[in-house]
């Protein structure tokens, strides 16, 4: 599939040489498959290339493509760097400032990651996606938990239909004890969605907690065949915990082949 989509992207980036939209896509193709090195090199020429210089949501989009190229690269010090510079030079680009605390994230610097969305939410209170990355980081953390599903639910109420501020919710409930709900959010979280590991894992953790063993080992198997988004880092960390959580249950190991991709 990456490569149909690189042959696809080609023709219109020789019609349009520099184009931020079609970098930035194509730059988002080469590090998904594993070439984040290359990504990020195209996208630097792009972005020092002053004929064709892109401002705006072009820039943040390139900008923030950049970063996960670097990310994906094992860089996180570089991708975090590269964001703080375009949120100085624009502090109340609200695309960047969710940008850069999705990066702390990555990098493991949670509270900064929690402090960027909310100058997100500063510069523009109904932002679904910096509601729920708090809401999401604190049931991470297994605090504020009253807060956390405060938060979550606002931005639900404002996307009702995204399968990952389910998944949140559903990681809430869970966090909070509510084992059966937190089966029911996630379990539509990954209908929505499709094959995702962390909804996948997720649903896991809630079918054992919920004595469903049968169920959780599925779930697990699942998820170990749909990485798709993750870093290579965190797909190291995520498929660690997947077997060990398979160990548990006393499931035998199996080959793991990877799950087609539902379309959202």
């Amino acid at each position: 599939h990456d490569r149909e989509a690189l042959a696809a992207l080609d023709p219109a980036l020789r019609a349009r040489p520099g184009d931020p939209a079609l970098v930035a896509a194509r730059a988002l193709v080469l590090s998904r498959a594993g070439r984040a090195p290359e990504a990020a090199t195209e996208l630097r020429a792009v972005l020092d290339d002053r004929a064709h210089a892109a401002d705006g949501p072009a820039r943040d989009d390139l900008i923030a493509a950049l970063s996960d190229a670097l990310a994906r690269s094992g860089r996180d010090a570089e991708a975090v760097a590269v964001l703080r510079a375009a949120v100085a030079a624009s502090p109340r680009d609200e695309a960047l400032h969710y940008a850069l605390g999705a990066a702390l994230d990555r990098a493991g610097r949670r509270d900064e990651s929690v402090a960027e969305m909310r100058a997100v939410l500063a510069l523009s209170p109904d932002h679904a996606e910096a509601l729920n990355f708090i809401g999401y980081t604190y049931a991470e953390e297994g605090v504020r938990l009253d807060e956390a599903e405060a938060l979550v639910r606002r931005a639900l109420r404002l996307a009702p239909r995204s399968g990952h501020i389910i998944d949140s919710l559903g990681w809430v409930l869970y966090r909070r004890g509510d084992f059966r709900r937190a089966v029911e959010a996630l379990e539509e979280a990954s209908r929505i969605s499709g094959p995702d590991a962390s909804i996948l894992d997720h649903l896991g953790d809630a079918y054992r907690a919920a004595d469903r063993a049968a169920d959780a080992e599925a779930s697990y198997r699942r998820a170990l065949r749909s990485f798709v988004d993750e870093t290579p880092a965190e797909q190291l960390a995520l498929r660690a915990a997947l077997e060990r959580k398979l160990a548990e249950l006393g499931a035998p190991r199996r080959p793991v082949a990877r799950e087609p991709r539902a379309g959202r």
